[in-house]
Formats: structure tokens, C-alpha cells, sequence
């Protein structure tokens, strides 16, 4: 060993920028998240020119909304941690924030915007979080 301590275990990979800009989107989202349904509950479907769509959906959505993004804040940080579970867990909210965006595009009126926005920040958060870069630092934590 000559005077070197001996390193048994793979130290921790250093977090890399996308898994840190995921976190910080991450928070993102889920403030937003919980923000949008706040609003969706508070104004409900007569405030928000949504007029077509019932109050029971609109609540459901609302609801929708908060818990989502609340999942979303509590697993932020473990994924700053470099908890696989967050990832994997993150990866199915994004999912989830996809088809909420879909949703939005067909059944809002100028929802083409929040939900494009929504499709576009979890894909961008899904390729952060599944990099090369990124896959390293979640094996190694």
C-alpha cells in the first residue's frame, strides 16, 4: 500500500450540472404544480373561462395538480441525494405531467401553451435525468 490508504468501495460520483438543473426544474415544476392547482380550486371553472367544463372536473384536476406536485417536491431531494427510487419516481411524474399537458392542449381553452410548456419541461427534466453523465452519478450513489 505504500503509505496509501486502499479504497475498497467506488467513492460517489460527483453530481454532475444536468442532475443539479433537474433538481432545480424539479422544484420548479413542483411550485408551479401546486400553484396552478391552488388557482384551478380557488377560481374554479367560471373565473378561469373554462366555462365548458364542469366544476367536478376542474376540482379533480385542481387536486390533481397539488398532490402531483407535492410527490414531485418531496422526491427533489432525493434526487439531489442520488436516490435511483426519486429518479425512477421523478420519471413516472414527468410521465404523469405529459399526459396532464396533453390533456390541457385537448381540453382547455388556450391551453396550447401551459400545456406545450408542461410537455416540454418534463421531457427536458426525463433527458437530464437519463444522461450518461447523470446514469454514472445515480449508479455510484
Amino acid at each position: 500500500n505504500h503509505g496509501r490508504l486502499s479504497m475498497t468501495s467506488t467513492a460517489p460520483a460527483p453530481r454532475p450540472a444536468s442532475v443539479t438543473t433537474v433538481v432545480v426544474l424539479t422544484w420548479i415544476v413542483a411550485i408551479l404544480s401546486v400553484i396552478g392547482g391552488v388557482l384551478a380550486l380557488v377560481l374554479g371553472s367560471d373565473d378561469l373561462a373554462v366555462a365548458d367544463l364542469d366544476e367536478s372536473t376542474v376540482t379533480i384536476y385542481g387536486w390533481t395538480e397539488i398532490v402531483v406536485g407535492v410527490l414531485i417536491a418531496l422526491v427533489a431531494v432525493g434526487l439531489s441525494r442520488g436516490s435511483g427510487f426519486a429518479r425512477v419516481l421523478v420519471s413516472a411524474l414527468m410521465a404523469v405531467r405529459v399526459g396532464m399537458g396533453v390533456w390541457a392542449i385537448v381540453q382547455l381553452p388556450n391551453g396550447a401553451i401551459t400545456g406545450s410548456a408542461t410537455i416540454a419541461v418534463a421531457v427536458l427534466i426525463l433527458f437530464l435525468l437519463w444522461n450518461s453523465k447523470a446514469s454514472a452519478f445515480f449508479r455510484t450513489n
